[in-house]
């Protein structure tokens, strides 16, 4: 602020010489003295216009025409300042004694240039030549007590000003325009500004108090308040500050009507935040930042975001990669804005033919900080899927997020497990999870329109997944996954009274089938999930089932074939589960029910065929098959076997008389 000081010295000084030169020289003369006294003293030309008028009580003092201030040698920009008019006044007896007491300093219409170069210096840095190179080196006076000579300002006017900060190493620039400000520094008592203005084309306000200018420019710790407002927002300090070193303590607040046009006017892109939260944000609590240790710290914090409302304690280091570890706690936190459209019922990206939204996913801002941060919510709605109470933890690492689930409750069960967001290089998804006693049903309808599987199930899902869009993540996925459903209801089929009343077409009043369990499990490649094991255990029935469900293309395809268990016989009707999410078709497999009529028949032919040729066989080969249990190949074989034996007799008896013939007649 060394600066400051000089600039009101060689103002002053440039008072008294006016003064001084009142009745001996005209104003010209005095013009052109006073400017040169003000390069002396600081450095830089200063052009004075037309009149120049000094006064002498009760007030002494000097009013000028148009003023122009060059600018640093180094700027291409033209003069650091303009002005129509300046006027300042000193009061005499103060003056005598060593002390300055400005009554009044006005500025009309006044242009001020301020330029920061790529190497930190500023035009700003107001020294004459020769003292520059040994201002970084010589202290500055404080006077006693470690503070500046004190400084008097009843009361300085800026009217219809205007300010231009150019940062030549950060390429910004911020203006500052129709700035109409009033300052007051009494002595002993409490330095205040006021003023209105526009900043980059947005409304500012400003009123702020500091307990003692010359104590805290001088590094002293001073009581600061502070009220700003911009383009809607609004900031609140109340506590303590100094500048050597820079630190800060209070009750701190801050509120944004609508992020858009603040971000606007500071100069960056507004980030993408859905759903209205992006307005009525809040943040309140004590803040504390010490330069030293590169710290700020907030406790007894409240956030407010889109209506969600949260308890806030955080630290966040700022030395080096900046890090931020922080405690949040809260009833319902509301984000299923992040997640609208991208599946589910009725979105852009949900179901049916519109897919999973393809629009690029930015997780860019991961790599900004790193972080450990504790989550307690009585709720959190996602979109996709609702959870609550839920404890968490969640650390990030140079844009590698982990979230450590210990406990959520979610669909009347209960989630734990890891969850993974990398985005170091491009974005991939990561996890293992386990769910105990979840609702199915409305679980199936969050995430995939499915309403017709009630009961409550036991899950684990370990997945992996890469892409920079939702279509992209779901078609790469890969896993695991098993299920085991305890007692429930499929809606929209009923697979028992289909088979009891062999009508491939019957529904039934309520369409549903009850059962006692199912457990499947399942390997997901390329976004399908594949099952061959899926068991269905129901009263009187049971039922094996296989087939995919491609996560990509949100479509099923899968087969049931069920067993009704009447009598001791099982009679099958197989039925098929396919078509997109969004639209179903559950329905009794026709052509394997043709086939089994038609083997039915087939055997009911085969018996009646055999049935007739034996009765031919019995008819003109005298064939038995009572022998041979109905095997008429046999019963033919041993018909054979007989005839050849009998023929066998008859022939060796024809033998034997022909041979005792022969020997008879030789007697």
């Amino acid at each position: 602020m060394r600066w400051i000081v000089r600039l009101i010295g060689a103002l002053v000084a440039v008072v008294v010489l006016a003064v001084a030169a009142l009745f001996l020289l005209p104003s010209e003369r005095i013009a052109r003295l006073a400017a040169e006294q003000f390069t002396a003293a600081t450095g830089r030309a200063l052009e004075i216009g037309g009149e120049v008028r000094p006064t002498l009580w009760p007030t002494l003092g000097v009013r000028t025409g148009p003023v122009v201030l060059a600018n640093a040698d180094w700027s291409q920009n033209g003069p650091m300042l303009t002005a129509d008019s300046l006027s300042i006044g000193v009061r005499v007896m103060p003056l005598l004694s060593g002390a300055v007491e400005i009554e009044e300093v006005s500025a009309v219409g006044a242009n001020v240039l301020l330029e920061r170069r790529a190497d930190g210096s500023g035009n700003w840095e107001l020294l004459p030549p020769g003292e520059a190179a040994a201002a970084d080196t010589t202290p500055q006076d404080t006077g006693a007590g470690g503070s500046l000579p004190p400084i008097v300002l009843d009361r300085g006017l800026l009217e219809n000003a205007s300010l231009r900060f150019i940062d030549h190493g950060a390429g910004s620039e911020i203006a500052l325009t129709a700035l109409n400000l009033e300052v007051a520094l009494p002595a002993g008592g409490e330095a205040r500004a006021t003023g209105t203005g526009r900043f980059n084309g947005a409304d500012l306000s400003i009123d702020a108090a500091i307990g003692n200018l010359s104590a805290f420019l001088g590094g002293g710790v001073q009581s600061v308040r502070l009220a700003a407002g911009l383009a809607g927002a609004e900031v609140r300090f109340d506590g303590r500050a100094g500048l050597q070193p820079v630190a800060v303590e209070g009750d701190s607040s801050v509120t944004v009507a609508a992020l858009g046009p603040l971000m606007q006017a500071l100069g960056q892109a507004a980030p993408a935040l859905p759903g209205g939260l992006d307005r009525n944000i809040a943040a309140s609590g004590r803040v504390t930042y010490t330069g030293q240790t590169g710290g700020l710290f907030l406790r007894g914090g409240a956030v407010t975001l889109g209506g969600n409302r949260m308890a806030v304690d955080l630290d966040l280091a700022t030395a080096g990669r900046m890090k931020l570890t922080a405690n949040l706690s809260g009833g319902a936190l509301d984000l299923s804005a992040f997640t609208a459209g991208s599946g589910g019922s009725g979105g852009s990206g949900g179901g049916g033919a519109s897919g999973w939204s393809r629009a690029p996913i930015d997780v860019s801002g991961l790599d900004a900080l790193d972080a450990e941060v504790t989550l307690s919510l009585t709720t959190l709605d996602l979109g996709l899927l609702k959870m609550g109470p839920i404890d968490a933890k969640v650390t990030l690492d140079r844009a590698r997020m982990v979230a450590d689930i210990a406990r959520a409750g979610a669909y009347g069960g209960t989630i734990s497990g890891q969850a993974v967001v990398n985005g170091r290089n491009g974005l991939s998804l990561g996890g293992d999870i386990s769910a105990r006693g979840v609702a199915l049903q409305p679980l199936l309808t969050d995430f995939a329109d499915i309403d017709r599987l009630v009961g409550n199930a036991d899950l684990r899902v370990k997945y992996l997944m890469a892409g920079n869009s939702l279509d992209a993540l779901m078609r790469s996925m890969s896993g695991e996954a098993q299920a085991s459903i305890g007692q429930g209801e499929l809606l929209g089929l009923d697979l028992g009274g289909m088979i009891r009343n062999l009508d491939v077409g019957y529904r039934g009043e309520g369409a549903k089938t009850v059962f006692n369990a199912i457990t499947a499990s399942a390997t997901i490649a390329g976004g399908v999930a594949s099952n061959t094991d899926l068991n269905f255990d129901a009263p009187l029935l049971r039922a094996t089932g296989s087939g995919t469900i491609d996560i990509g293309n949100q479509s099923v395809s899968y087969r049931i074939v069920p067993v009704a268990l009447t009598g001791g016989n099982g009679i099958t009707v197989p039925v098929i589960v396919e078509g997109p999410w969004s639209d179903v078709s559950v329905r009794p497999d026709l052509e394997a029910i043709l086939n089994q009529n038609l083997a039915a028949e087939r055997e009911a032919i085969e018996q009646q065929v055999r049935s007739q040729a034996e009765e031919a066989l019995r008819r003109e080969l005298g064939v038995d098959t009572s022998t041979t249990d109905g095997n008429v190949e046999q019963a033919v074989r041993d018909r054979v076997d007989q005839q050849a034996d009998e023929l066998r007799n008859q022939v060796g008896q024809q033998l034997l008389q022909n041979l005792g013939g022969l020997l008879g007649g030789g007697n």
